[in-house]
């Protein structure tokens, strides 16, 4: 049976995807058995959008892999296709449950900021839902890949709200985001 990945070697490796906001997909080998079962793991951005483990999904699939031995970690950098499972946590919660500094999780930001831009993320993707239903979790990952909320929070909302217009007239795409808005300050 190969060595298993220490809980800290797989955060390293989560760690290098979420400060590097890297797109791909990461696929993780259990370590234990003959019967190998794989998770994947979809990250656009550095941000966590899928993830899939022993018939799970979301945010059940994370959890049910907290406890789990890997015997690989193969992280391949590629566009993604992957549609966003709506309840998945964002990848800095997963970087704290591990017990990391909040020093480790951005060089160029903190915890608080890393929380800030899950809910900006999570809250446009709610607005956009009700506006697009199913297809608005495509929508917003779409604007992540042209426009990364951590490369510029303003203009990720500001284009979220572009999508809300031909819906709702400017007025009230503007009342929609306004709460996002808020959160930045301006």
């Amino acid at each position: 049976m190969a060595d298993t990945l220490t809980s800290q070697e797989l955060q390293r490796v989560l760690r290098r995807v979420y400060n590097n906001g890297l797109t791909g997909y990461l696929t993780l080998e259990e370590a234990h058995g003959t019967n190998k079962r794989y998770a994947t793991l979809s990250l656009a951005d550095g941000q966590l959008v899928k993830a899939v483990y022993a018939g799970l999904s979301g945010r059940a699939a994370v959890d049910a892999l907290r406890s789990r031995n890997f015997a690989q970690v193969l992280f391949v950098q590629s566009p993604i296709d992957a549609q966003g499972d709506r309840d998945i946590p964002h990848l800095a919660e997963l970087l704290n449950d591990e017990g990391g500094s909040s020093a480790d999780l951005d060089q160029t930001g903190s915890a608080a900021e890393a929380s800030l831009l899950a809910t900006l993320q999570q809250g446009a993707l709610t607005v956009l839902e009700q506006a697009y239903g199913a297809a608005g979790a495509r929508k917003v990952h779409e604007i992540i890949a042209k426009f990364p909320v951590r490369g510029n929070p303003s203009l990720f909302i500001d284009r979220c709200e572009e999508l809300l217009v031909p819906m709702y007239g400017e007025v009230r795409a503007g009342q929609l985001m306004q709460p996002l808005y808020g959160r930045l300050g301006t």
